[in-house]
């Protein structure tokens, strides 16, 4: 495949940043890929795994050249960061994130970014709750969606070029506002982490901690997540905390249903509302 970049810089080589530099080599889709990671362990493991050509330790001498900046850090980093990077970056650069939030994180960059640089909101919904450079993978983004939140007309050009890339990562790419993107989000990826870390509360101290020790792969399951970084799920709960909110309000009347159908003692119903939930369930 033609390469899409000539020079791409990599800010923060974890799990995603990590994974998006290794399948960029592997699928040669730029000249030059440069890592910036704070961690000198990282920079050591992203060289030995062969996913940049260079790997430095200045953030702002890893973007002087880069036609294409990606902010890989936590979203909590992103706007320093931003603030940092800005007077390296040439005129027509362009810097996407992959950060879980969008609004804040896009009204900072316009702040923050000089003329003739374009800012492209970015979020793959991918992961593990693995993380750092060690637990990167090639192909992590096979087959998952790309979401870019372009606020502009010259955005939207850079978003087409974005959305090219991500499709050679083997991505689905859609382009859609920052408010849309972290609503969505709210529902699917944020209030599911908060509620993995509420069900394991509500476990840890009953029976004096049999439950827990009982725990099957049911609960299991459902707070997978729950393992993840407590730190990026702080910024991320901070920096989209409306929609988070709403959605658990959302949350809320259906788990009042639940209680009600439950008091009634109704089969018919509570029937009723697992089933049509378990039919778009298995749709995914």
């Amino acid at each position: 495949m033609a390469k899409l970049y000539n020079n791409i810089a990599i800010l923060g080589l974890g799990l995603i940043g990590g994974s998006i530099a290794l399948d960029l080599k592997k699928r040669r889709l730029a000249k030059r890929v440069v890592g910036y990671n704070r961690s000198a362990p990282s920079r050591r493991a992203a060289l030995k795994r062969r996913a940049c050509d260079a790997v430095i330790s200045d953030p702002v001498a890893a973007v002087r050249d880069a036609d294409l900046v990606v902010l890989a850090t936590p979203v909590r980093h992103i706007p320093e960061l931003l603030r940092k990077i800005a007077p390296g970056l040439k005129k027509g650069a362009v810097v996407t994130d992959v950060g879980s939030t969008k609004e804040n994180i896009v009204r900072r960059a316009k702040k923050l970014l000089p003329k003739g640089v374009i800012f492209v909101g970015g979020h793959p919904i991918a992961g593990t709750e693995k993380t750092g450079m060690a637990s990167a993978l090639e192909g992590l983004f096979e087959g998952r969606w790309w979401v870019f939140t372009p606020d502009s007309a010259a955005g939207k050009r850079a978003a087409k070029r974005l959305r090219r890339l991500a499709k050679a990562l083997g991505a689905k790419s859609l382009a859609m506002s920052p408010k849309e993107h972290d609503e969505i989000l709210a529902a699917i990826s944020h209030l599911p982490h908060m509620l993995a870390y509420a069900l394991v509360h509500a476990a840890m101290g009953l029976q004096k901690g049999k439950a827990l020790k009982l725990s099957g792969s049911s609960f299991r399951d459902v707070t997978r997540i729950a393992a993840s970084s407590a730190q990026m799920w702080t910024d991320i709960g901070l920096d989209n905390h409306r929609g988070i909110l709403r959605m658990i309000d959302r949350h809320e009347q259906f788990l009042k249903k639940l209680k009600s159908l439950l008091a009634k003692r109704d089969a018919k119903g509570l029937e009723k509302f697992f089933e049509s939930a378990a039919r778009v369930r298995r749709k995914l």
